[in-house]
């Protein structure tokens, strides 16, 4: 890659963004590296934060990563952000959902540094959503078994969602 990096990670888990930032540095395309633990403090500091990649999970206590994902692109000072999905949920539904809202990549969190590149490259040089290699082919049986694909409207995915975190 030619472009130099200026990566931001929103990761509720310490450990997780802690790593993910050490690999990242460590790549020669990547200038910066910062890590947010609390999605809350991240939102209110976004206007003010210089970055083009996003790296994101969707589940945190605070604000989840769907919300983020919407307020990024309703930001028109950061059109131009890259977001990347990182996350441990494989539904179908979610991806395509998350997608649809604009993320740039979904990745799940048993992927390494490889993938992560290949995803880095195929979003900045090809243009191009990329999908973790292994939850392809989950999505794709997915989308084309209706019989898994239970259709919700907004507001019971989110109700839904906040049941699974415990929110009930």
């Amino acid at each position: 890659m030619t472009e130099k990096l200026n990566i931001t990670i929103v990761e509720d888990h310490k450990l997780v963004a802690s790593l993910l930032q050490k690999q990242l540095g460590r790549l020669d395309f990547v200038t910066s590296v910062s890590v947010y633990n609390s999605s809350k403090t991240f939102l209110g500091l976004c206007d003010a934060l210089d970055f083009d990649t996003l790296f994101v999970d969707l589940l945190m206590p605070e604000v989840r990563g769907e919300i983020i994902i919407e307020k990024i692109r309703a930001n028109p000072k950061k059109t131009h952000v890259k977001i990347l999905v990182l996350s441990g949920v494989t539904h179908a539904m979610v991806i395509k959902d998350t997608i649809a809202l604009g993320a740039n990549a979904y990745l799940t969190k048993d992927i390494d540094i490889r993938e992560i590149q290949a995803a880095l490259k195929t979003i900045y040089e090809d243009g191009n959503v990329y999908l973790a290699e292994g939850i392809k082919d989950a999505f794709i049986q997915g989308q084309l078994n209706p019989k898994y694909n239970i259709l919700l409207t907004p507001k019971e995915r989110e109700v839904l969602l906040l049941t699974c975190e415990g929110k009930s």
